[in-house]
């Protein structure tokens, strides 16, 4: 992430991405009991469709961005800028849909967790 953003935003997406990177390594110490894992396959879930819906909202923000102002693309032989505008639009839309999938794709593996229990007589 661009340390200097000065947008306000930009402090609380760098503390989820550094509660993501804290929660990525809390994961990596200890086993996880199966209740630990279906917890984390739900918080996976959420974190998914929450960052899903921040992508679409991003997109419909970022569909405004040349409204009103001139914009030009610096690299030579770009397009207009209001071309590029559009296809970030896309791509933050295309992204929001992959985020929705995964949301979907983990739902039967929570499901499948939530019936799973020690053996009897295995601990």
């Amino acid at each position: 992430m661009d340390e200097r953003c000065a947008h306000p935003g930009h402090a609380a997406l760098r503390a989820g991405h550094d509660a993501l990177r804290d929660a990525a390594r809390a994961l990596g110490h200890d086993p996880l009991s199966v209740e630990h894992l279906r917890c984390a396959v739900r918080q996976v879930r959420r974190l998914s469709a929450d960052l899903a819906d921040l992508a679409d909202a991003l997109a419909d923000r970022a569909h405004h961005v040349t409204v009103g102002r001139a914009l030009c693309d610096t690299r030579p032989g770009s397009p207009p800028a209001d071309r590029t505008v559009r296809e970030v639009v896309r791509d933050l839309h295309a992204v929001a849909r992959h985020l929705h999938v995964g949301d979907v794709l983990l739902e039967p593996s929570e499901d499948d967790l939530a019936h799973l229990r020690a053996a009897p007589g295995r601990g």
